[in-house]
């Protein structure tokens, strides 16, 4: 079941530590809505989410599309 943003957003704030409520939000958010802020806040959830659970390996392969677009290759380079 696909769920939108401000569900997603609601997910989150019931729980700020999940990194899978995390990583649903800042994927949704790239995919839906790529203006600078939306992708830049999806890197911040992304991030956090790559930090709390590396063993989830979709967050990587997000997180390295999302950098990309923010121009941080190198970070990118380190997350792929």
């Amino acid at each position: 079941m696909a769920m939108d943003i401000p569900t997603l957003r609601k997910l989150v704030s019931l729980d700020e530590n999940d990194p899978l409520s995390r990583f649903a939000l800042g994927k949704k958010l790239f995919e839906l809505q790529p203006t600078p802020e939306a992708v830049g806040e999806a890197a911040g959830h992304l991030r956090f989410a790559n930090e709390r659970a590396p063993e989830h390996l979709a967050t990587y392969h997000i997180l390295g599309q999302v950098l990309i677009q923010l121009a941080e290759r190198d970070e990118a380079r380190r997350v792929l």
